[in-house]
């Protein structure tokens, strides 16, 4: 974001209110009167976009009243790792208006690429896709990281026929037969119906005749069994 700067409102309506609410380029931002000055950050909770300015501030903090998120309003840091950081911005107070200025970009990707290990490492599907959608966006693909064999997983995959991780032979049951994928990407056998195979029985008894409970148990005392009892 380039460096913009606009008026917020008075210092008057500031300590009167205890905050308040203005846009910086196009992101909404709060200014909150805590501790005697101005603190102004990101109006929108990183996490699921919730308002913060309907939050609480306490001690340096705001914390976010949809998942309790919390944030510090000095540098935007969030003290939850579901959550994201917040933006967190300048503030100044001239000749009576309290003026709020974006601060420089950082590194941003590099900030995406620690998210998203952050969210595989911890299971946070939420961060982990919102990361993978941000470097996208930033036209940079998510790191690649080696397998076993020392190659990049997505040779791996490509030498599959482009199946994807969960396709590959690596990640397939041992011994699975070709045959339909589930969800989790393994192949799948259709089960077949045994009801119709006949397998005889001693005096050539089929097995679609049950007979007597004694030629049953001499079936089963010489070897034999039908698929029905099986």
């Amino acid at each position: 974001m380039a460096a913009l700067q606009v008026r917020a409102g008075s210092l008057s309506e500031l300590g009167k209110a205890g905050q308040l609410r203005t846009k910086v380029g196009a992101v909404p931002v709060v200014v909150f009167w805590h501790d005697g000055r101005a603190w102004a950050i990101d109006d929108r909770c990183p996490h699921m976009g919730f308002p913060l300015h309907r939050g609480t501030v306490e001690d340096g903090l705001v914390t976010c009243h949809w998942h309790h998120a919390r944030f510090d309003l000095a540098s935007g840091c969030t003290l939850d790792l579901f959550a994201d950081d917040a933006r967190a911005f300048d503030v100044t107070i001239e000749d009576g208006d309290v003026v709020v200025a974006s601060r420089p970009d950082g590194d941003r990707v590099g900030h995406l690429r620690a998210r998203l290990q952050d969210g595989l490492a911890d299971g946070l599907t939420l961060v982990t896709a919102k990361s993978v959608l941000g470097l996208l966006a930033a036209g940079v693909g998510p790191p690649l990281r080696r397998g076993r064999s020392g190659e990049h997983e997505d040779q791996d995959d490509a030498r599959e026929g482009g199946r994807g991780r969960l396709g590959s032979s690596s990640r397939r049951r041992r011994g699975s037969p070709p045959g339909v994928r589930d969800r989790a990407g393994y192949r799948m056998v259709p089960r077949t119906s045994t009801r119709s195979r006949r397998t005889p029985l001693p005096n050539g008894i089929p097995t679609s005749d049950r007979g007597s409970g004694s030629q049953r148990l001499k079936g089963r005392r010489a070897g034999y069994t039908t698929l029905d009892e099986g």
